[in-house]
């Protein structure tokens, strides 16, 4: 019923930004949740002080501590809310990327695009020409880059109605795509602009990989 009323609110060319749990970037958490399940109290209030006790005990051996994103961060958590959110949610669903497409379909919803688009494209992680099932739909080759990288713990993307017939992926492995432009998030105008050399390109690292993206300057 829940998922009806998404294709519900749409018009027919309308479409819906959506956020759901990945399972490969949160494996870590979810043995921390059954633990939490198992030690029983009454309410989440009465339960909070548990995951701080656990996390004080686990053995490097633990999965959590495998993840660099939490491994990193998680004995500075200092709040309530986000040790509630990880460790105590009563409703956390992780999906894969196929899971996706399929809660998608029985919504009668079609997922577009991913985000970033970049980080689900496995080319850019491995050459996989060379095989013969290297996989051509742009969805499972998402798929399969969730497999390769094994730290994304959020799906961020977008849906379209299932009769809505616009095709608004994006292939980046197509060079030189008018329409892909590359957005400053993660540094600033400044730092762009001193990597830029006199062939007007800059390169970043993404999964172990180096990519180049040229700057055409707007006179």
């Amino acid at each position: 019923m829940v998922r009806k009323v998404l294709k519900d609110v749409l018009v027919p060319l309308g479409g819906i930004g959506l956020m759901l749990y990945g399972p490969f970037g949160r494996a870590g958490i979810y043995p921390i949740q059954e633990i939490m399940r198992r030690l029983r109290e009454d309410t989440q209030i009465e339960k909070l002080p548990l995951p701080r006790r656990v996390l004080d005990v686990l053995p490097s051996t633990n999965l959590l501590w495998h993840h660099e994103r939490f491994r990193e961060g998680m004995r500075a958590v200092n709040y309530d809310a986000e040790l509630i959110d990880l460790f105590l949610h009563p409703v956390d669903r992780p999906f894969t990327v196929p899971e996706l497409g399929a809660l998608c379909v029985g919504a009668g919803l079609r997922i577009v695009r991913f985000l970033p688009t970049a980080k689900y494209e496995p080319s850019l992680i491995w050459e996989m020409k060379r095989y013969k099932a290297a996989p051509q739909e742009w969805i499972d080759r998402a798929a399969l880059a969730g497999l390769l990288a094994g730290n994304i713990h959020m799906h961020t993307f977008f849906a379209v109605r299932e009769d809505n017939p616009d095709e608004t992926e994006i292939d980046i492995s197509i060079p030189d795509l008018p329409g892909f432009v590359p957005i400053v998030r993660d540094t600033t105008d400044a730092a762009l602009a001193a990597e830029l050399g006199e062939n007007e390109t800059f390169s970043y690292g993404f999964y172990g990989t180096n990519i180049v993206a040229t700057i055409t300057p707007v006179m």
